[in-house]
């Protein structure tokens, strides 16, 4: 399939991360498939009175493939392409280890391993995957015909023999590569969908942008914005007695607007790292930066109006705890619902501090919310309290 290519770098790497994010589930099933596998296979030989010793090293064969499985899964969390490495060399190495059993058993009762194996290596649903163990399955039949004919020996003529070998591979084969097909081409035309919508909301974004800085219309004023901030901070850190832990980050933050090498900043702030600053460059506000756009698409989406059938679209990817989120994120999106709830939503009176604490922590809210998020607020909730009813107290007197 031809790679498509996005005006927007963040297209692609959305579309990536689509793609990417689900390995884990797919890596999940295969582990469980090999896992059976395992067992049943080790169960038949016991039963059937092969060998101890072959018994123990084709187990140990499978804990291996399963082992590797179980290391990618932790390298992932540094890159998700130790995922997609991992679903080549499982899908080859568990070929490799069925045939192995079979030439050095010698016994038809393993062949039926090799479809299984087949099958397992479609449950990745990439195209190149299953091009690949379709070579090698094709190749493993071929070399057992040809070199192991003792093993296909039947009560039948040897031509309805080959017929029947040959007719039953092509028919599998068929039948599940044309099912892989239209599952991989569906999840394509999905991703694709998806990634071209972000494109379409990229452009909206930057072309607003661009008019706002045109018009100098934007209200935020950096400096402003920074010390603003640095204030609010102070208070709160006051408010619940720790340390101010904020300001340094907030002198980051200018000096990164201020376009000062970053060697320079770490140089001055030996407390921070290179990590430390891409995270922070995500909360600069310059025109064209990520918490911009991020402003401008919440403030444009208060006023939007979905129809009936965009409501499944529109909240497909929203949950309070999406495992490829940051804890940050998390906790934004539950301080975020907590205040609403605070203040009440529409049609709904506003709840009180104990209303609160038993919705989330007595209902069956709290299993759809991050157990990390919970046991801070679980921990913390008269801070919770205090600050909002403050917040409250002082739009109040404003007002």
């Amino acid at each position: 399939m031809k790679k498509k290519y996005f005006v927007f770098p963040e297209t692609q790497y959305y579309r990536e991360y689509l793609e990417t994010k689900h390995f884990v589930g797919q890596n999940a099933l295969v582990i469980m498939a090999i896992t059976s596998m395992m067992f049943l296979t080790a169960i038949y030989m016991y039963f059937s009175s092969y060998e101890v010793l072959p018994i123990i090293g084709f187990v140990i064969g499978y804990l291996v493939v399963l082992l590797f499985n179980f290391a990618t899964i932790a390298y992932s969390k540094e890159h998700y392409y130790y995922l997609k490495l991992n679903k080549y060399i499982t899908s080859i190495s568990l070929f490799t280890l069925i045939l192995t059993m079979i030439i050095y058993f010698k016994s038809p009762s393993f062949i039926p391993l090799i479809f299984v194996a087949y099958a397992v290596s479609a449950i990745y649903k990439d195209t190149k995957v299953l091009i690949a163990t379709t070579v090698y399955f094709i190749f493993a039949v071929l070399m057992l015909i040809f070199n192991f004919k003792y093993i296909f020996e039947f009560q039948n003529a040897i031509v309805i023999k080959n017929l029947a070998i040959g007719f039953f591979l092509i028919l599998f084969l068929l039948i599940l590569l044309s099912s892989s097909f239209i599952i991989i081409n569906e999840k394509t035309f999905f991703y694709n969908n998806i990634a071209f919508a972000k494109e379409k909301e990229y452009r909206n974004l930057d072309l607003i942008l661009e008019f706002k800085s045109k018009l100098k219309t934007n209200s935020l004023v950096n400096r402003d914005y920074y010390q603003e901030t640095k204030k609010i901070l102070e208070e709160f850190s006051k408010k619940i007695e720790i340390d101010d832990v904020f300001s340094e980050k907030i002198d980051v933050l200018e000096k990164l607007e201020s376009g000062i090498d970053k060697q320079k900043i770490l140089k001055e702030h030996p407390l921070f790292n290179q990590t430390d600053l891409e995270r922070l460059e995500k909360l600069l506000v310059y025109k064209t930066s990520m918490l911009s756009k991020l402003i401008l698409k919440i403030k444009n989406s208060s006023t939007k109006k979905y129809k009936t059938r965009e409501i499944f679209s529109s909240t497909h990817f929203q949950s309070f705890n999406k495992q490829s989120d940051s804890i940050e994120i998390k906790i934004l999106c539950f301080v975020v619902y907590f205040v609403a709830l605070k203040r009440g939503l529409s049609g709904m009176k506003p709840l009180t501090n104990q209303e609160l604490f038993d919705t989330f922590i007595n209902t069956d809210l709290y299993y759809f919310i991050d157990p990390k998020v919970i046991k801070i607020y679980r921990d913390n909730a008269d801070v919770f309290n205090t600050i909002v009813d403050e917040v409250f107290g002082q739009v109040k007197k404003n007002g």
